[in-house]
């Protein structure tokens, strides 16, 4: 039923939509509301991506802490 040896380069990617989840909007949202408006898009990009990076290096410290603890 399925082929496994599809790659991800036998489709087509100029018709494909990509729909932003909910909790990715919400949490950009969160981030640039500290922001000035009026940055460029590639500022945002920058910003979100280095804020994302943030919040999973404090996660994982988080985990290696509550590991450390148990």
């Amino acid at each position: 039923m399925f082929d496994d040896a599809l790659e991800v380069e036998d489709f087509p990617v100029s018709g494909l939509e990509l729909i932003p989840n909910s909790d990715t909007a919400r949490l950009d949202w969160m981030i640039l509301r500290d922001y000035p408006s009026d940055m460029s898009t590639e500022d945002k990009a920058f910003t979100l991506q280095a804020e994302r990076e943030n919040i999973d290096t404090f996660i994982r410290l988080d985990a290696e802490q509550q590991g450390a603890a148990a």
